[in-house]
């Protein structure tokens, strides 16, 4: 009896396994295939979920870095389950390969703190190649699990054995930085940012402990540019990021950056291009940017329709319309897009349909926050920091500021600097009570 159960969960694997074969070619063919609204794809999601709730740990991954690329809190939770369900089931890499995913996403890295506290110990990196990676990775995500006097080690074995795709620099860099070699450190980001998306976000993070911090990336980019048609989409999309967090005002930079990052076909490129025009009305007219936005409309139309709502609510270029975005707006809503709110919330905020609302505008933010968007909670904050028609509140604003850059809204970290200089000690108490309380309204588990 026991022979036939083995022989039956051999032939049941084996099955599995083939049918992974399947999904992958589906996915190497249509790599959007996980995200698309059809009865194929469907049945695709059911076919690999069946398989990763099988247990077969190779789907299991597969399954997880599906969902890592969404970058939907709730999707991304549903990764680091499934990541640890691969790694539960033998796949010593899916460690590190959560740990890259939650390396820029706070909360969720706070969250994961104590598994990756629990599972350290049980990798062995002289054994085992892949739990060599993810030590790494973990020590890369989590400096505070590192240890400092093991570094080195571990980065001369990785130098050993990674043949492909191999991160050298970066993860020399965080090794120096961990032993206090900063000059070190500094040298070996800058390398790591010429190869990599992450060795960008790395190298700007270093930065932070510089008071010219900005000024030094952009002389950096300037550096860069020398040899940007030579730089992977990854490395251009980032240092275009990075560069419009820094710049607020039009910049020519940032504007080639982008443009090269449109060319190399980098994901979201274009999506990004027509933000930053929208956000500088000024420099861009009405036509330019609807344009860009019709060219997008055929691949990313829910984007496109919450772009052309913005785009008739921009007041610079005169050509306001917005009962047509409330009715685009509306439509989004209706059928189940969060992003929706923040629209609207835009929409009472600016008076597009009557008199300013700024309660109205915040109640609909809420709404998006609710699902854990970062911008909603950043739109909160500039309200309650410059909202007409209504009193202004620095605490409020503080701690609504606090919550959009802990979900990764970069632009929320000037109000944070700024706010934290001009609070006295006993407000600054109040203001981090008030973050504290908004924590505890806003549950991740309903975060989308």
């Amino acid at each position: 009896m026991k022979c036939l159960s083995v022989l039956l969960f051999s032939l049941a694997t084996s099955t599995a396994t083939a049918g992974l074969s399947g999904l992958r070619y589906q996915l190497s063919l249509e790599p959007g295939k996980f995200w698309e609204v059809s009865a194929d794809a469907d049945q695709f999601r059911k076919s690999l979920r069946g398989l990763a709730e099988f247990g077969v740990a190779d789907a299991q991954m597969l399954l997880a870095d599906q969902f890592a690329s969404s970058g939907r809190f709730a999707h991304l939770r549903q990764s680091a389950h499934w990541y640890q369900e691969a790694y539960a089931n033998g796949r010593t890499d899916a460690p590190g390969a959560l740990a890259r995913v939650v390396s820029r996403k706070p909360l969720l890295s706070a969250e994961l703190l104590p598994y990756f506290r629990g599972i350290v110990p049980s990798l062995s990196p002289e054994q085992d190649f892949d739990s060599l990676l993810s030590l790494l990775e973990i020590q890369f995500s989590y400096p505070e699990l590192a240890d400092a006097a093991r570094a080195d080690r571990l980065l001369k074995l990785y130098k050993r054995a990674c043949i492909n795709t191999c991160f050298h620099d970066l993860f020399g860099a965080r090794a120096a930085e961990l032993n206090n070699r900063d000059e070190d450190a500094r040298r070996l980001y800058r390398q790591a940012a010429r190869s990599s998306g992450r060795g960008v976000n790395a190298y700007f993070d270093f930065l932070e402990r510089y008071e010219d911090r900005d000024s030094r990336f952009n002389a950096f980019s300037d550096q860069l540019s020398d040899s940007a048609e030579a730089l992977s989409p990854d490395v251009i999309q980032s240092v275009a990021g990075k560069l419009q967090s820094i710049n607020s005002d039009f910049s020519p930079a940032v504007l080639a950056w982008l443009d090269l990052a449109v060319e190399k076909g980098a994901p979201n490129a274009a999506i990004n291009r027509i933000e930053y025009m929208l956000g500088l009305p000024e420099s861009f007219s009405f036509d330019q940017t609807e344009q860009r936005i019709t060219a997008v409309a055929t691949s990313f139309p829910t984007e496109a329709k919450l772009l052309r709502a913005q785009l008739l609510t921009t007041r610079a270029w005169k050509r306001l319309d917005p009962f047509t975005a409330y009715d685009l707006l509306k439509d989004l809503q209706s059928r189940g897009v969060t992003e929706a709110h923040v629209g609207l919330g835009d929409l009472y905020s600016m008076g597009g349909l009557d008199e300013v609302d700024q309660f109205q505008a915040i109640e609909e933010y809420k709404k998006a926050a609710k699902k854990g968007y970062a911008s909603a909670f950043y739109k909160i904050a500039s309200i309650y920091r410059f909202g007409r028609s209504m009193c202004n509140d620095a605490l409020l604003s503080h701690a609504y500021s606090r919550m959009a850059l802990m979900l990764g809204e970069d632009k929320a970290e000037e109000f944070v600097q700024t706010l934290s200089a001009e609070l006295s000690p006993a407000q600054a108490s109040q203001a981090d009570h008030l973050y504290r309380d908004l924590i505890a309204a806003y549950p991740i588990k309903g975060f989308e």
